[in-house]
């Protein structure tokens, strides 16, 4: 037990470091190094214990969520992986954040970046250890792992757009309107809009012209699309980790998702390409299968039989 955890109530730790921060100076102040040591070392623990106060309780953002949480039990459904309490971090979401989150179909999902023995969960090898394989994940050679940590995910993809800029429009939009409506985006937010603002037309310049592939690094360099989109990564393991948990998808078989490599110019697309969902009482027989391709910024392509994709709104802190 470290010494945050012998500390109750990290409210009364915020008041503590107050006072410990104005001895800490009054020590320093005075040339008493040794009572300057000593302050420091009462600090940190309180310091642990503010830091591990904020967000909310796993088991509060359950209570929240309902149906739409897939939290530590999920995971050990999913790759048959047990955490402990201390490596389950807290949401780092308010209550009326997942409140709107839940009036506006999306799930709250904790996703891991390594294997139960310590190994990056690479995408290679992610769907040898889903239970029963019941997923299979195709052209799956990527070395990305997904964002550890809580993330809320948009069950529908939205604005089906074979134009990647067009659909960033149309997913800035949705931002406004739906997911922060009424309230102050948050800065973050409003400073990745006006970048694209910015390179919006650079961007449609040189998707029509020889240039595509500069196109394609601008567009998913893009701070809206780092902030609000999934990364292959994290799509896959959501898919995952939703479909062993819930017997279904939130995905359609006729829709698909564009999301971002955590290597620079990546743009895939990631589809659903067979599976049985049908109306069997026994789910625990469907199975899915799921494609990637990467792709460009396909200012007017085609997608070869794939889906026309859309966007999934993504949120994490």
């Amino acid at each position: 037990m470290n010494n945050a955890e012998q500390i109750n109530n990290p409210e009364d730790s915020n008041e503590k470091l107050s006072t410990l921060r104005e001895s800490l100076r009054q020590a320093i102040d005075d040339g008493d190094m040794r009572r300057a040591q000593e302050l420091q070392e009462e600090i940190l623990p309180h310091l642990e214990a503010v830091k591990e106060g904020i967000g909310l309780s796993p088991e509060r953002a359950k209570e929240i969520m309902r149906g739409d949480y897939l939290g530590p039990e999920a995971i050990r459904k999913t790759f048959g992986m047990h955490l402990e309490k201390e490596d389950i971090p807290r949401v780092p979401f308010t209550e009326q954040d997942l409140e709107r989150a839940r009036v506006f179909g999306q799930f709250l999902i904790l996703r891991r970046d390594q294997f139960v023995d310590g190994t990056p969960m690479k995408m290679l090898g992610m769907d040898n250890m889903v239970s029963n394989r019941r997923v299979r994940v195709h052209n799956m050679l990527m070395d990305d792992v997904p964002t550890a940590g809580w993330a809320l995910v948009s069950k529908e993809a939205s604005a089906h757009r074979r134009d990647y800029i067009e659909e960033t429009q149309d997913m800035i939009t949705h931002i406004k309107k739906s997911i922060f409506s009424g309230i102050e985006i948050p800065r973050e937010y409003q400073e990745a809009i006006d970048e694209f603002e910015e390179k919006k037309q650079e961007i449609k310049d040189k998707a029509t012209s020889v240039f595509l592939s500069d196109a394609s690094e601008i567009a998913a360099g893009l701070k809206i699309n780092k902030l609000a989109r999934q990364t292959i990564a994290d799509a896959v393991y959501d898919t995952c980790v939703y479909f062993i948990n819930n017997d279904e998808t939130f995905l359609s078989s006729k829709a698909s998702i564009r999301t971002n490599s955590s290597a620079a110019g990546q743009i895939y697309q990631l589809a659903l390409i067979g599976g049985s969902f049908g109306s069997s009482t026994d789910k625990s027989n469907h199975q899915i299968a799921i494609s990637v391709e990467r792709k460009s910024c396909d200012y007017g392509q085609y997608y070869d039989g794939m889906a026309t994709p859309g966007f999934l709104f993504a949120r994490t802190r």
